[in-house]
């Protein structure tokens, strides 16, 4: 008999993969107790099983940006689909704050805000932004950061779920930041280019929402891994 407890700082349905961390600190736990040896791309294919998409548990196990798809699987195999994931790292000039207000979006109302089909020139208009954004993590590039992290698919829905969201955006923009919905909402997050100006806009955002949680982060390179304490 194994009695398991967890400490965590992710705070749940919030748009910030409470229920991937879970998942992975269970899988990796699981591979340590049973002295297995498993890759971290065997790990991120267990993951993604029990969670259902890669798009969490791939960068929660590998760190850094990722971008994950799943192969199919028969229907009738027992198999773990195999997952392909591309992994870019992110500059170490960019820091991010996390807005946390001190209420939540569930998963399923998130879901079920966005429209079920999109028109074509949005999904054009997204994917056409999507390898700069990338390369702008890659590079520093805050500039073509802001140009290319415009969304069209989710955000203009999604952002109705979130009362503050046009106050978090207003200050943001006094501080030339990327902003953008965490996950489903309702952590809005924002990119800086320096630490100097992450911490201004932390000291803003307290006298302006004395009630949200704020965070000054940056991008983890390492992924998940097993410490003794």
């Amino acid at each position: 008999e194994i009695a398991l407890h967890m400490s965590t700082d992710i705070p749940v349905s919030r748009g910030l993969g409470s229920s991937s961390a879970c998942v992975v600190a269970g899988v990796m736990a699981a591979v340590h107790l049973s002295n297995t040896m498993v890759t971290k791309q065997e790990i991120v294919d267990i993951a993604t099983h029990i969670e259902g998409h890669p798009d969490n548990v791939a960068p929660a196990i590998l760190g850094n940006v990722t971008c994950s798809f799943a192969e199919d699987v028969p229907s009738h195999s027992n198999e773990l689909a195999h997952n392909i994931t591309i992994q870019s790292t992110v500059h170490p000039s960019f820091y991010f704050v996390a807005f946390i207000p001190p209420y939540e979006v569930s998963t399923t109302l998130a879901r079920t805000a966005v429209p079920q089909e999109i028109p074509l020139q949005n999904a054009i208009w997204n994917m056409g932004r999507m390898h700069a954004l990338i390369h702008a993590l890659e590079q520093g590039d805050a500039s073509l950061l802001k140009a290319s992290c415009i969304d069209t698919i989710h955000e203009p829905y999604r952002k109705k779920l979130i009362p503050d969201y046009h106050d978090i955006a207003s200050l943001c923009a006094n501080f030339d930041t990327t902003l953008w919905i965490s996950g489903s909402g309702s952590t809005c997050m924002a990119a800086v280019s320096s630490k100097t100006v992450a911490q201004q806009l932390i000291q803003a955002a307290q006298d302006a929402f004395p009630n949200m949680t704020l965070h000054m982060l940056q991008a983890d390179t390492r992924g998940a891994f097993v410490t003794n304490i």
